[in-house]
């Protein structure tokens, strides 16, 4: 519908350039650095987590964390259909609110099985939004997708080296307990990406309607031109 290829810009260089100009693909990569980043950072944080909160050993604490982390994996391989179906927009609606539901138990809850839960929901929510986030780029910036998704993956990712002091700073603040009030953090992003995520929303139809005018413009020009050529 878009016509979009791959790397529509002439460059790398020009593909980044006109990215970074719209504000939706800004949007992305504040969504995908909750997601991915948040995923990253977990991977790391959960040995701790559950060691220092439930009192594992530290190899059942490593062996929880991969359990996360192969969950991610495993939604993430098989929830692209999931997109394809429900549309990339609604899709991560319903995977944010599947993290801030995940998050919330965590941080209200210090039983072990509803934090296993919590862990599992959130991996079963950051799994499918990583993929609803890259199947919203050539709807949302379709005239620059490679520098888009260049932007998304690149500085999303870093989501996982920012959020990870976050959660260290509550449990230097509030002791045992604050590891598991760190959790909040995914509360808070996951509601303010619900927001950017209607945001997107609201203004998809505007710019599909813009696009429509663009094209039935564009041949109007050509039909015109074509015309003129048939003249004698």
């Amino acid at each position: 519908k878009h016509g979009q290829e791959l790397s529509p810009a002439r460059n790398a260089t020009e593909g980044l350039r006109i990215a970074a100009g719209v504000w939706k693909t800004w949007a992305l990569v504040c969504l995908y650095f909750s997601t991915f980043g948040g995923m990253v950072s977990l991977t790391g944080w959960l040995p701790t987590y559950w060691h220092e909160v439930h009192g594992v050993r530290p190899t059942t604490a490593g062996s929880l964390a991969a359990l996360f982390n192969m969950s991610f994996s495993v939604v993430r391989a098989v929830s692209g259909p999931l997109s394809d179906r429900l549309g990339g927009e609604v899709a991560l609606a319903l995977a944010l609110s599947t993290m801030l539901a995940g998050a919330s138990t965590i941080v209200v809850s210090r039983d072990f099985n509803l934090d296993l839960l919590g862990e599992g929901l959130l991996a079963l929510g950051a799994g499918v939004s990583t993929n609803a986030v890259f199947k919203l780029i050539p709807h949302e910036v379709p005239q620059a997708v490679g520098g888009a998704a260049g932007l998304v993956g690149g500085l999303g990712a870093f989501g996982g080296f920012v959020i990870t002091p976050c959660l260290a700073s509550f449990a230097h603040m509030y002791g045992k307990d604050g590891y598991s009030q760190g959790f909040v953090v995914f509360a808070i992003l996951a509601l303010a990406n619900l927001g950017l995520t209607f945001a997107l929303h609201c203004t998809s139809g505007e710019d599909e309607t813009s696009s429509e005018e663009e094209e039935t413009e564009s041949n109007s020009e050509l039909a015109d031109g074509d015309m003129e050529a048939l003249k004698p």
